[in-house]
């Protein structure tokens, strides 16, 4: 491998297209495990977390909890 390694390896990839958010799956389970923290954040907040992380509970709770506190 010649020039700038990893640079040079990196150079030619490239994304053809954004990532689609698919809205239309169903994160129920997580959002009754973000739900049943009672912490006071609207449904509607919760579900587009989700959405937004892909159904991922961790970066969708730690998102929710730093927007709620910075809103409260």
């Amino acid at each position: 491998i010649k020039g700038n390694w990893p640079f040079g390896l990196m150079k030619n990839v490239m994304m053809n297209s954004i990532p689609e958010v698919n809205e239309d799956v169903n994160f129920d389970k997580e959002f009754e495990e973000i739900k049943n923290l009672n912490l006071g954040i609207k449904d509607s907040l919760i579900r587009n977390a989700l959405v937004k992380f892909s159904g991922h509970l961790n970066l969708s709770l730690r998102y929710l909890l730093t927007t709620h506190s910075i809103l409260s």
